[in-house]
């Protein structure tokens, strides 16, 4: 309620067509219930048992299961997992974590939740995925998620990591980031850039483009003196500083971030367990 609702506001947004809760987990469904307070009856789409006390205030509840869709003006929303065997099952919440394909006029982009490898590769066994403009990293970059399969079946032009500015967990992991490095997807990551926005332009000659909090919003305060200065070896190749070859990892995670936007580098690395 503190960060969602305001922004709605914000953009003098009083109404929604429909929310998506993809699972459980707290930082997936936190907020709902402040927001269902403020717009009751506001239809949702999710993996959530409908009777959970935090979609009291909701107007219909949709299960999310693989095969359905749904048409809001010119945008649909087909659901690709989890399946009817999925909520026989019983399985863990990021495994129920409901993905959701988007598509508006010719663009594509896939909501991906905290769906964990397995059920990656069980959601590309059921059909190819085809190209996408944008896709969400599953489980915020997970070592455990974004695996060969479902790049190969889902080719993104962009892929967004949500994470927390150095969270615990060390979201995104340096493998994650070698895969879409490998893949030759760029990687946009939240915990560098703050809240980013895509905007798409449709036409003949379709325009995507993306903006940073942490550049739109930047004020003096934040600015360095000097040239900014390259990290390793990696950083400086990817930016033109040096003939050295770019390490894939450091040459995606770079080119992503300004300097000045990037976490200082003056803690170990940390262990992704999570």
């Amino acid at each position: 309620g503190r960060v969602i609702l305001p922004h709605l506001r914000w953009r003098g947004i009083d109404r929604l067509d429909a929310l998506v809760v993809t699972h459980l987990d707290s930082d997936h469904s936190g907020g709902v219930v402040s927001l269902l307070r403020a717009m009751p009856g506001t239809p949702v789409i999710t993996s959530i048992d409908p009777v959970h006390p935090m979609l009291r205030q909701a107007g219909a509840v949709q299960r999310c299961a693989a095969g359905d869709a749904s048409d809001y003006g010119e945008l649909r929303l087909t659901a690709l997992h989890p399946t009817a065997a999925d909520y026989a099952a019983r399985r863990s919440t990021n495994a129920m974590s409901c993905v959701l394909l988007l598509e508006f006029r010719g663009f594509r982009v896939l909501l991906t939740g905290d769906i964990p490898a397995r059920e990656e590769g069980l959601m590309v066994a059921r059909g190819a995925i085809g190209k996408l403009t944008l896709m969400s990293a599953p489980h915020h970059g997970s070592k455990h998620s974004s695996s060969a399969a479902l790049l190969a079946a889902a080719p993104a032009a962009e892929v967004l990591v949500q994470a927390g500015y150095r969270n615990r967990f060390g979201h995104p992991d340096p493998s994650v980031l070698t895969r879409y490095a490998q893949a030759g997807i760029p990687v946009a990551r939240s915990d560098w850039g703050g809240a980013l926005q895509w905007r798409m332009k449709a036409g003949a000659q379709p325009l995507v483009t993306r903006s940073a909090a942490r550049e739109s919003m930047r004020r003096y305060w934040f600015n360095r003196s000097g040239a900014p200065q390259p990290a390793h070896a990696g950083e400086a190749a990817a930016y033109g500083w040096g003939d050295e070859p770019a390490d894939p990892v450091d040459s995606a995670d770079a080119l992503t971030a300004p300097a000045s936007m990037r976490p200082e580098r003056d803690e170990p690395p940390r262990s992704n367990d999570n």
